[in-house]
């Protein structure tokens, strides 16, 4: 016996096929919008951990000309350098690593970067009251990874110190490597890709005055960010050491006037005509989560990027060893292959306590023009008026609601976790369609490998 098929039960198939279908377009924009653009599961096998003996560390021309100098302190030493040691800095034949305070990692010695200073400002400088501290305690002979943990009340104090070490800095890195071609300076908390460094540098001139680095400015200084990491070539470094020479009074005076070495170093390179390179985004202080995925971005060459744990340093070592595993040195590392893999996995239509810092856009209860259409009105009272607002928005690619605030974004960002359940967080979404369609536009952009910070 055949059953009707009634009103009510014909409409019921049909919404089931139209779910269905709607649900398989969704997924097709899932799949070309955060599943990788490559053969990921073929990429992710070539990964391998630092302890194993088939990490790869091709040899490059000139690798042995360049000093990797790393900048670290009594509190960070024990906790930041071991991931370190153990990843981005295992294939580097020259590095140096400098600190306020003797030390050693790992049977790596660490060097005090602040031991040459005039005695004057060592013995009487308030800046130096904790480290006139820490020498007596060393003298005591007090453990220094547990004297880094009693001082993590006294951060400040250990940073005012930090200003200090970049003038002796330069010329210790000089004399613990006088033949070297460049000088990378990083810090330690900073992951960088060795080769794609070497494979840039082919494109630069060597003999020329180079200051590389991520652009920040205060007031009429220009000066680069150290925690992108910063590069300088052996003339420029030959000439501020020159520079520093002339008046110590006056390079004292200079310190002290600085809030910052990375401010004091770009004071000292205006005053010697030397003029910042901006390089961003291959030098860049973000996280893979936090980088902004835009067509300035997407196809770049990157040779730094900020690890906030040692695990998130470890795991960019790992992408490293993979990538040089399936590639070789055909390929650079992009922006948009570590996309592939720490940022897409972590996009979806929405996530709770989630910021994925949305910032182009700002929707309050006091903001006078808000988008068209009866849901985005309500953008800032309802997370489905959130989304209509970014998806009627032109350009706009993700969204972050919390009751009273919509922020839109025309950036693809991953963003953070954040508390369970603690008032006031944001949940995040992502236009997926647009994401899919920003994609396949950027990834139409030159490929090639471009040199000299081009």
């Amino acid at each position: 016996m055949t059953l009707p098929l009634t009103g009510s039960i014909t409409s019921g198939v049909l919404r089931t096929v139209l779910i269905a279908f709607a649900a398989l377009i969704l997924l097709i924009w899932v799949a070309k919008s955060v599943h990788y653009r490559r053969n990921s599961i073929t990429y992710r096998s070539q990964f391998i951990p630092p302890n194993s003996p088939a990490y790869q560390c091709p040899h490059i021309d000139g690798g042995e000309d360049v000093l990797v100098v790393v900048k670290t302190n009594v509190i960070d030493a024990h906790d930041k350098l071991p991931a370190q040691l153990a990843t981005a800095l295992r294939c580097v034949p020259k590095f140096v690593i400098f600190s306020d305070i003797d030390d050693e990692v790992n049977g790596t010695r660490i060097y005090n970067a602040l031991d040459t200073l005039n005695s004057e400002i060592l013995d009487k400088s308030p800046d130096f009251e904790i480290y006139r501290r820490l020498q007596q305690f060393q003298q005591q002979g007090r453990n220094t990874s547990e004297l880094g943990i009693d001082l993590k009340d006294e951060i400040k104090e250990v940073a005012a110190l930090d200003k200090w070490k970049m003038l002796p800095m330069l010329e210790k890195a000089r004399d613990f490597h006088p033949f070297a071609t460049w000088f990378v300076f990083v810090e330690d908390e900073t992951t960088f890709f060795w080769t794609n460094i070497l494979l840039w540098f082919l494109g630069f001139d060597a003999n020329l005055a180079h200051y590389l680095g991520e652009k920040r400015t205060s007031n009429d200084l220009v000066y680069a960010n150290g925690g992108s990491g910063f590069i300088l070539s052996s003339l420029a470094l030959a000439n501020a050491i020159r520079e520093t020479k002339k008046d110590p009074n006056k390079m004292e005076e200079l310190v002290k006037n600085e809030d910052s070495g990375d401010q004091v170093l770009g004071r000292l390179m205006k005053q010697i005509n030397i003029r910042l390179s901006d390089v961003w985004p291959t030098l860049q202080f973000e996280t893979p989560q936090a980088i902004n995925y835009n067509t300035p971005t997407w196809c770049t060459p990157v040779a730094t990027y900020r690890a906030d744990s040692p695990s998130a340093m470890i795991d960019l070592w790992e992408f490293e060893q993979g990538h040089i595993r399936y590639y070789g040195l055909k390929e650079p590392i992009r922006h948009s292959d570590v996309y592939d893999i720490f940022a897409a996995p972590t996009i979806g239509l929405e996530r709770e306590d989630w910021d994925n810092l949305s910032m182009d856009k700002n929707i309050t209860s006091g903001t006078k023009e808000l988008e068209n259409g009866s849901e985005a009105q309500k953008a800032h009272e309802t997370k489905l008026g959130c989304r209509v607002a970014c998806s009627e928005a032109d350009g706009c690619l993700q969204f972050a609601y919390r009751k009273g605030e919509c922020r839109l974004g025309h950036t693809l960002t991953v963003g953070h976790s954040l508390e369970k359940d603690a008032p006031g967080n944001y949940r995040s979404g992502w236009m997926l369609k647009n994401i899919a369609e920003a994609i396949e536009f950027a990834d139409q952009c030159d490929r090639s490998w471009k040199y000299g910070g081009t």
